[in-house]
């Protein structure tokens, strides 16, 4: 009876080394950036919360709950209230070359004091990194997924009008077309992006679901258990026999 325990405990072995490892199947911890969208000069939505503030501790949160799993290392594109325009955080994030960004934002789908649709974006179809960060933005849709909540997976458009302005359009991730219109600044970088908004700043049931302390670290738990499932679909397939 004792070779089936050594079995089992051997295969835990090789699971907990697997989770250990980075993305791909690599030795090296997978290297995430956090983006706490807006800052002081652009502070985004203000209601009873601040979308700025709001982002900043979101990031902070779950930065310290993927650095104590010891699978991520974390870097930020900023860590304080300081001023830091889109195009700073694209050259911070192509001189770093983390393999994923996360970028926090306060743009959940719904109106009123209703519970919003969480909203995930994948870099567009024409992207470079286009099949990375759909598999990203898919594995968080799938830890964010519950009974009530299904979120929004797909990506943003700036459709123009008149006199220099421009209305905003979501697209399912089922359309792969390629579409002419300019999507997220930030999407320009060099490296796979997925930006996740989990409320509206001036909604009190996102608010009371995802801003307060442990809203927060239900969310950061999600955040790790889907970049976990994201790296576990890049980890190539063992060969037959191996």
């Amino acid at each position: 009876m004792k070779e089936p325990k050594l079995l089992f405990c051997c295969l835990g072995l090789l699971f907990t080394a697997g989770l250990l490892s980075g993305c791909g199947g690599r030795e090296e911890k997978t290297t995430i950036m956090l983006d706490a969208g807006h800052d002081p000069t652009w502070p985004g939505t203000q209601a009873e919360i601040s979308e700025e503030a709001y982002t900043l501790q979101l990031a902070q949160t779950v930065g310290t709950v993927l650095e104590e799993s010891g699978r991520y290392e974390v870097t930020y594109t900023r860590t304080e209230e300081e001023s830091l325009p889109v195009a700073e955080r694209v050259r911070k994030i192509d001189e770093e070359k983390p393999d994923l960004v996360l970028s926090f934002h306060g743009d959940a789908i719904g109106s009123g004091d209703d519970r919003s649709q969480i909203c995930i974006l994948a870099d567009v179809p024409q992207s470079p990194q286009h099949e990375a960060s759909l598999q990203a933005a898919q594995a968080l849709r799938q830890a964010f997924t519950q009974d009530d909540q299904v979120p929004f997976t797909g990506y943003l458009y700036y459709v123009p009008l008149r006199n220099e302005t421009y209305q905003i359009q979501l697209v399912s991730s089922e359309d792969t077309a390629v579409h002419e219109e300019e999507t997220l600044d930030l999407m320009s970088a060099s490296v796979p992006v997925a930006q996740i908004s989990l409320i509206r700043p001036d909604s009190a049931a996102d608010r009371e679901a995802w801003a307060g302390e442990a809203g927060m670290q239900d969310a950061a738990d999600r955040i790790l258990n889907g970049l976990d499932q994201f790296c576990a679909s890049r980890s190539p397939s063992p060969t037959p026999g191996s």
